[in-house]
């Protein structure tokens, strides 16, 4: 019965191959997503901006979800069936995978889903479900659920803003 310790979603990992320590780079807790972006999105699908929202629709993001498991028993070898989703915030599911964990050789595992992008149906709160089924188990149980809150505001383009007149600098001063 293998434990899951924790689950983080970032930009990156990195791992020191010396120490083996590993270390998360930009935990990620929430995307904005520019409407204008958005507008152009849709207006390269040839849809409105309105259908494409309501359509949903893929984001380029690099995301990995890193997550830390252990040995039930540090002494005993065990695999499992790890699976993992991902649900709109309706609930609804957007991804399911299934993998196979090892703990064979190694009392601990850091496995990563490393994800090129993400998946939008609707601004809110998503979760990555992380649950597993041990040796003769009929059904998962949930031992992780990482939260991921998608927005989308009408936040202007710095290329579009330019950068800050002369007298707003002096202003600030």
């Amino acid at each position: 019965m293998a434990k899951n310790i924790w689950s983080v979603l970032c930009r990156m990992n990195l791992i020191d191959e010396e120490s083996k320590k590993v270390s998360l780079i930009d935990v990620i807790e929430k995307v904005t997503i520019r409407q204008a972006d958005l507008d152009q999105e849709a207006s390269r699908a040839g849809r409105t901006t309105e259908e494409l929202v309501a359509e949903g629709f893929a984001f380029p993001l690099q995301m990995q979800l890193v997550t830390f498991w252990t040995r039930s028993k540090p002494d005993i070898p065990e695999t499992t069936e790890v699976r993992l989703r991902l649900l709109s915030p309706t609930g609804k599911i957007l991804s399911d995978a299934n993998v196979s964990l090892s703990l064979e050789d190694h009392r601990n595992s850091r496995p990563v889903l490393r994800l090129p992008g993400g998946l939008y149906a609707g601004s809110g709160i998503y979760h990555f479900v992380i649950s597993k089924r041990d040796k003769g188990m009929k059904r998962f149980v949930k031992q992780a659920e990482v939260p991921l809150e998608i927005v989308i505001e009408d936040i202007p383009s710095p290329w579009l803003t330019g950068p800050p007149k002369e007298e707003e600098k002096e202003g600030s001063e």
